[in-house]
């Protein structure tokens, strides 16, 4: 893939997952705020709601020319798999945030945003939607 490709790949996931952010973070906001639950389950359970939606929303509109385009059970599970690491990346950075900051909602989430987002992405890019033939050049 092309640099000027990956830039454009990059920029439509980045935009995607805003989109699922907004539904995971107001899960979260609600959940927290309501007195529902606490702050790293609270973080999960977002997640979880913006994890569903960003597979239908990346695989149909995003990365779909993977791998796996004809293996949609194997790519779901993959995506899922990501989707745990990026669950279990949110919940140890809330803890830490909460352990550093308190119980700050607003900033614990946003610290874990930002390590669940790299991890996953790279995951995602190297692994679950990585192009089939890699071309040079």
């Amino acid at each position: 893939m092309r640099g000027s490709e990956s830039f454009t790949r990059f920029v439509k996931y980045t935009l995607v997952s805003a989109i699922c952010l907004f539904v995971d973070y107001g899960t979260y906001w609600v959940l927290v705020t309501q007195g529902l639950t606490t702050l790293p389950t609270g973080a999960v359970l977002g997640y979880s709601a913006g994890l569903v939606l960003s597979y239908f929303l990346i695989s149909g509109k995003v990365m779909n020319d993977g791998w796996l385009k004809q293996r949609k059970k194997l790519e779901f599970l993959l995506f899922t798999l990501s989707g745990l690491l990026g669950i279990g990346l949110t919940y140890i950075a809330i803890k830490l945030a909460v352990a550093i900051m308190g119980e700050r909602i607003f900033f614990a989430k946003l610290f874990a945003v930002g390590i669940s987002f790299i991890g996953v992405y790279i995951f995602r890019s190297a692994i679950v939607f990585r192009r089939k033939y890699v071309t040079s050049s």
